[in-house]
C-alpha cells in the first residue's frame, strides 16, 4: 500500500506506480496529509474497514510512516513481521533504534548546500555555464523493513 498526500511527492507517487506495475501487483493509493498524525489516522481507518493487510506500506515521508507504525503497533501488529514499513527522506528520527525506520535518503541536506551554493555563485557573478549535478538517492535499510540478511 502506498500513503500519498495530496499535491507534493508527484514524483513518489508515480514511481510507487511504476514500481507496481513493474513487478505485477496491484497498487493501493491511500491518501492522508504529511505529519505523523496523518499516517496514524489513515492506517487506523485502513485497519477498522477490515481490508486484507497489506505485506509493506511505501509512505510519502518518513513522519507519516512513523504514525503508520504506531497504528499498527496499537493494533498489535508487528513491523516488519506482519507488515513491513518504508518512508522517504530520512529524517534524524528514522535511524532512533526505537524506531528503525527504512527510508529513502536523498540527501536533503546536501541538496540545500549545492542550491544555496549556485544561488550565491550566480549573485556574484561567477556561476559560469550551467551545470547539473545529480545526487543518488539511497536506500537507508532499518528494522521497519527487514534487515539486510532478512527475515
Amino acid at each position: 500500500m502506498g500513503i500519498s498526500g495530496r499535491l507534493p511527492y508527484t514524483a513518489r507517487r508515480e514511481g510507487y506506480l511504476h514500481a507496481m506495475k513493474q513487478f505485477g501487483l496491484e497498487p493501493l493509493l491511500v491518501h492522508s496529509d504529511m505529519t505523523e498524525r496523518g499516517g496514524r489516522a489513515v492506517m487506523e481507518q485502513f485497519l477498522a474497514s477490515g481490508a486484507p493487510l497489506p505485506t509493506a506500506v511505501f509512505a510519502h515521508n518518513d513522519l507519516t510512516a512513523v504514525g503508520v507504525i504506531e497504528a499498527l503497533a496499537t493494533h498489535g501488529l508487528a513491523v516488519p513481521g506482519d507488515v513491513a514499513v518504508v518512508g522517504c527522506d530520512n529524517i534524524e528520527v528514522a535511524a532512533s533504534p526505537l524506531i528503525g525506520l527504512t527510508s529513502i535518503d536523498q540527501h536533503a541536506g546536501e541538496l540545500g548546500r549545492v542550491a544555496a551554493q549556485v544561488m550565491l555563485d550566480r549573485i556574484a557573478g561567477s556561476a559560469g555555464p550551467a551545470v547539473t549535478r545529480k545526487l543518488e538517492p539511497v536506500l537507508m535499510v532499518r528494522r521497519s523493513s527487514g534487515t539486510a540478511a532478512g527475515l
